[in-house]
This record gives C-alpha cells, structure tokens and sequence, in this order.
C-alpha cells in the first residue's frame, strides 16, 4: 500500500512571529509521496486523497494579545483555525482537507495579533501529525467462461421395409364393362427405425476469477468513564463504537492494535484540579512510557476545564501493541472527561 503518512514535532524553544509559519525541528515518523521542508515549515502532498491534520502548540504568552489562533493553511485555498482564549497552555485544532489536484502545500501559521512566545515548562514545544484517510472499494465481479462446444448430430435410422402389393382384380366380360374391381387393401406400414444416439454434451467453460475483496475501515472511539483519577493511574474508557477487527479494548484501560498496521492515536483529557501544580497524561506502549506523546498543562488551585491531548503515530510491525494511559499530578482529577479515537491508516 501506498498509504501517506506524518508525524513532526518542535523541541527547540523561542518564538513565533505574526503570519509566520512554526518551524518543526524533529521529524517523529513519514512514509508515503509527503515532504516536509524543516527550513520553511511547509508540508507537500503528492498524491491525491483525502487527509487529516490533528496538531497542537504549547505557548507561553503573546504580549497584547487576548487569545492564541493558529491556522493550518494550503495552496488551495484552506484556512482552518484552532485558538485558545488562555495566552498559556495548549492550542489544538483539527482539519480534514481533500486534494482532488496535486501537489499542494501546506503549513501550520500563527494568526495571534502578536509574536506568540513557545512554552519553557515542556519538552515538545509543538506536534502535528497527518496521515490519509483509507476509502473502501468494492469487490470486481470475474469474467463469464467460455461456451462448450456443440455436441455432434445423432446418426439416421435405418429406412422401414416396403408393405406387399395388393391382390389385382378380376377382369370384367367384355362387351358391358365390367364392375371395377375393389381397391387392393393397403400395405402394413414399415416399422419406425431406431433413434439415433444422443451426441456427447460439451465440455464446461472454466469459471472466472473472483475479484479481490474490498478494504474495510478500521476505527473506533473510546470516551473517558472515570468519575475522578489520581497520580499514577489509568484513566476508565467505555467504546462508543469499533469498526473492524484489527481494534479492540480488552480492559476498561487497555487497547490491543492487532499486528501488522500503522494507526493514527488522538487522545484528550479535561478535569477540574484540586490543588495548584501540573498534570500529565503519558501513553505507554506494551508497559513502556513514550514521554515524547506525553500530553502537559499547567493548573492553579481548583482550576476548571484543564485539559491535555496530542496524537502520535504507533507501528505494530512486527508485534501487537497494547496501549494505555498515565495521569501524573499531585492534584486529583474531579470530574474527568475525554476521548481516545485509533484510527487504522496502513
């Protein structure tokens, strides 16, 4: 498969500039006809499709500013926004873009009526990841075998034997004329010949292949069920639902990722925090954390709706993987509310 995708990430710290683009300096993961330019943060896609985008930028502030807006812009045309109204925290925004003609360019730019200055209190400054959107195509019926031969005509019966002649009658006197004699009585008709043999039937035309059956979409979206979390814990998950087989949720917590796939991992998690401080939310991949996908928020004494999230890419080549999530904060979650969506993309 031909499959395109992206994941590319910020770590060094600074700033951005008003209608600047934001400069990755890491590229985490990238297959397919997709290039990404780290000297001018543009993104090119050579093949036709359709794509999503799902990034986020940890920001510091913006002097004068009273919100944070990013863009994710194209060379066709497409100007899809994400903003946040708080100057310190994370910034996330989503977009589905399709490309009927190639390539196209694209990049992620900051709209803010000021420079936006990237966070100091974390290791990625800022993460993108795109990956193309599979659409299922239909089985192709084989081709119709060719006819038999006709089979060879039966042979002729043989001709019946002719029937005996009848009896000639008497003469009449001469002088008057005579009564004519009776007609002769008929000859018996000969027997009907023997039918003839039924000729072989023809040999049958081989059947066609059958086409090739069509992909299915592997996908599924989990929502978050805990009522509370607290440090060194696994948020509870419920499906809401779950395409395919390749995605399945063995525990409340877990996710197995069949073997042999790539799949795109969005996750988001809000709460209302009990003390001041941070929290962290850390994917584990088979029992090992990936603090590079790990999601950070900075949170005051009973602050409301502080929320984490990001996405990454996971292999499952050559083994299954099963994924999990860390809550890491001094201050209990109370309530919890979230997603976890897998999407399989190769």
């Amino acid at each position: 498969m031909d499959t395109i995708g992206l994941q590319i990430q910020r770590q060094l710290s600074g700033i951005v500039n008003v209608n600047a683009n934001v400069i990755f300096d890491t590229v985490v993961s990238s297959f397919g006809a997709v290039v990404y330019n780290s000297l001018t943060g543009e993104i090119t896609i050579n093949k036709a499709g359709r794509y999503f985008i799902n990034w986020w930028v940890a920001t510091q502030s913006s002097i004068g500013a009273s919100n944070v807006t990013f863009s994710i812009q194209s060379s066709q045309g497409d100007d899809l926004i994400g903003n946040s109204p708080i100057k310190q925290g994370e910034v996330v925004g989503f977009a589905i873009i399709q490309a009927d003609s190639v390539p196209i360019v694209l990049r992620l730019i900051n709209t803010t009526s000021n420079n936006v200055f990237y966070s100091t209190l974390v290791t990625v400054k800022a993460n993108l990841v795109l990956g193309e959107i599979p659409e299922e195509v239909g089985s192709i019926t084989g081709a119709t075998g060719t006819t038999g031969a006709t089979g060879a005509t039966g042979v002729t019966g043989d001709t019946g034997v002719t029937g005996n002649t009848g009896v000639t009658g008497v003469t009449g006197v001469t002088g008057v004329t005579g009564t004519t004699g009776a007609t002769g009585v008929t000859g018996t008709t000969g027997a009907t010949g023997e039918t003839g043999v039924t000729g072989v039937t023809g040999v049958t035309g081989v059947t066609g292949v059958t086409g090739a059956t069509g992909v299915t979409a592997q996908n599924a979206l989990f929502i978050v069920s805990s009522p509370s979390i607290v440090n060194g814990t696994s948020p509870q998950y419920v499906p809401s639902f779950i395409n395919g087989t390749d995605i399945s949720a063995p525990t409340n917590t877990t996710f197995l990722l069949a073997v042999g796939h790539v799949y795109i991992v969005s996750y988001t998690l809000r709460v209302t925090s009990s003390i001041a401080g941070t929290i962290i939310l850390t994917p584990r991949l088979n029992g090992a954390f990936n603090g590079n996908f790990s999601g950070k928020s900075v949170t005051g004494a009973l602050d409301a709706d502080v929320s984490v999230s990001g996405s990454f890419l996971v292999s499952t080549t050559p083994v299954a993987v099963t994924l999990d999530f860390i809550y890491n904060s001094l201050a209990t979650g109370n309530p919890a509310d979230g997603s976890v969506s897998i999407i399989e993309v190769k």
